[in-house]
C-alpha cells in the first residue's frame, strides 16, 4: 500500500479506460469524476437557499459555458437557455419551504448522457408550524420535517492533471462547507451516471469494486438520514424534538446519533459521532499525521486522508492513508447500512449484502504481513495467458463471471459493443 500523487493517480485512471458508452456509442453513460456531496440541515430556510444561489452562481460564473441543460421538480430534465436556467433558480429560491425541491443544471446533453458538470440539490421540506405526534413527540416550526438536505457537484477527471483546476475543486469544497449548516459528507473520485441513471447501476457497481479510491454514489439521495443527531428537550406529553441539533446546552439531551457511509478522500460528520471511540480528543490524536489535514467545521469535523484522493486501482493497492483514516472512521459506520443501489434481481448490484462488503474495504487485518493487501488483485486481457485458477470478472461486461484455469487464455472479445476496453480481473477462487 502507499500513496500516489494527482498525476500518477490521473495516469491510472486514463489508462483503465473508466468511461463507458452506450450500444450506439452515441452517449457516454459513465465517466470518471472529481465530486462533492454534502448533507445539510434547514433547506426550507431562506438564508439556506440564498448561499445555495451563491454557490450556483459561482459554479456558473466558473463553467456556465458548458451548462447546457437541467431540470427542476416536477419538470424533466431538458436543455436550458439563459432563461431556463433562471427558472431553475427561482423555483430554488421561490418553492414553498414546506415542499422538497430538487434543482439541476448540467452539461449533459439529455437524461441519457453522464455530465462533467454537474450542480444538484435535493432540499427537504421544514415544519412551518408546531407539529404534535400522536404518542406527543412536538417537533417545533423551523425545523426540518425528517431528513437533510444535499448537494452535490461534479468537475472534469481531467482537473486532477491541472493544479490550478485541481485548486478550483478544493475552493468550491471549502466554500460550501463554509456556507452550508452542515452535518456530513464527503468527496474525491466517483462515477458520473445521466439523470436517467437506472440501467447503469450494476456498471457502476462492477467498477467501484475493482478501484477502492472510487466512491459509488450515484443514489447519494437515499442517504440524507445517515448523519442524524436527533436531540430532546422536556418530557412527555410536551417531549420536544429536534432533528440534527444540539440541545443540551438548554436542558436537552441528544436521543440518538447516526453515522458515517465510508472511509473516502474527504469525511465529514458530526463530532460527537467520536463519542463512539472514546471522544473527540482521543481520536483526533490518533489521526495526526502529517499527511491528515483535519478541519474544524463548527458542530463537525472534516477528516482529509492524504494530500489528494486515490484510484486504489489493483496495480496500486489500497490507498494508504485511506486505510490509515479507516481505522479510526470504520468505528463510526453503520453496522446495519442500507443498500446503496435498488436490488435488481439476479443482476449484481450494490443490494444489501454487497453493500456491506463494499463498504468494509479498507477493513484490513493488522496481524498481516507489512504489503499484502486484501484487495490486491490481478487483471488480464482477453487472449491473454491466465496466471492464476480462479473466477474473474469483467465490469464492461456487465459483471460477467468466469472461471479460468491457470495456463488457459482469456476470453473475448476485445472489446464491448461501445468500444470499450475489456477487462478480466481476478476476483478469488471461491467466488465469494
Amino acid at each position: 500500500m502507499k500513496n500516489f500523487n494527482q498525476f500518477e493517480t490521473y495516469q491510472q485512471i486514463k489508462k483503465n479506460e473508466l468511461s463507458l458508452y452506450d450500444f450506439d456509442q452515441e452517449h457516454c453513460v459513465i465517466r470518471p469524476c472529481l465530486s462533492i456531496t454534502l448533507f445539510f440541515k434547514h433547506g426550507g430556510r431562506a438564508y439556506v437557499r440564498e448561499n445555495l444561489l451563491e454557490l450556483l452562481n459561482a459554479y456558473l460564473a466558473e463553467f456556465g459555458q458548458f451548462i447546457i441543460a437541467g431540470k427542476f421538480s416536477p419538470n424533466k430534465y431538458a436543455k436550458k437557455n439563459e432563461k431556463g436556467i433562471n427558472k431553475i433558480k427561482d423555483h430554488l429560491i421561490n418553492n414553498p419551504r414546506n415542499l422538497q425541491t430538487y434543482c439541476e443544471v448540467s452539461s449533459g446533453k439529455t437524461a441519457y448522457d453522464a455530465s462533467e458538470y454537474n450542480f444538484s440539490m435535493f432540499l427537504n421540506g421544514e415544519f412551518t408550524e408546531d407539529f404534535h405526534e400522536n404518542n406527543g413527540q412536538l417537533y417545533l416550526a423551523g425545523h426540518d420535517a425528517g431528513t437533510l438536505s444535499s448537494l452535490k457537484m461534479h468537475f472534469p477527471i481531467d482537473f486532477f492533471n491541472d493544479n490550478a483546476k485541481f485548486d478550483v475543486f478544493k475552493q468550491f469544497l471549502n466554500q460550501a462547507c463554509h456556507r452550508l449548516p452542515i452535518r456530513g459528507g464527503y468527496a474525491g473520485i466517483s462515477l458520473s451516471l445521466p439523470s436517467d441513471r437506472h440501467a447503469y447501476l450494476p456498471q457502476e457497481y462492477q467498477i467501484a469494486k475493482n478501484f477502492s479510491g472510487l466512491d459509488m454514489n450515484s443514489y447519494w439521495f437515499v442517504e440524507d438520514t445517515k448523519y442524524v443527531v436527533l436531540s430532546t428537550r422536556g418530557e412527555e406529553p410536551k417531549l420536544e424534538f429536534f432533528p440534527y441539533e444540539y440541545r443540551e446546552n438548554d436542558g436537552g439531551k441528544v436521543e440518538f446519533q447516526g453515522f458515517i457511509k465510508s472511509t473516502n478522500w474527504i469525511n465529514i460528520f458530526p463530532k460527537i459521532f467520536f463519542d463512539r471511540v472514546g471522544g473527540y480528543d482521543k481520536a483526533i490524536q490518533q489521526l495526526q499525521r502529517k499527511d491528515i489535514k483535519i478541519t474544524d467545521l463548527d458542530d463537525c469535523v472534516m477528516i482529509q486522508a492524504g494530500e489528494n484522493p486515490q484510484l486504489g486501482s489493483k496495480e496500486q493497492g489500497l490507498p494508504e492513508a485511506y486505510v490509515f483514516v479507516n481505522k479510526v472512521l470504520k468505528y463510526l459506520r453503520d453496522p446495519e447500512s442500507d443498500a446503496l443501489q435498488p436490488d435488481l434481481g439476479d443482476i449484481d448490484t450494490a443490494d444489501e449484502n454487497n453493500t456491506k462488503v463494499w463498504l468494509n474495504r479498507f477493513d484490513i487485518n493488522e496481524n498481516e504481513k507489512n504489503g499484502v493487501d486484501p484487495q490486491q488483485s490481478l487483471r488480464l486481457y482477453p487472449d491473454e495467458i491466465c496466471p492464476k485458477t480462479g473466477w474473474w470478472d469483467a465490469p464492461n461486461l456487465l459483471g460477467r463471471k468466469q472461471f479460468i484455469q491457470q495456463g488457459e487464455k482469456a476470453t473475448g472479445p476485445h472489446q464491448t459493443e461501445g468500444g470499450n476496453l475489456v477487462i478480466w480481473y481476478w476476483r478469488d477462487i471461491n467466488n465469494q
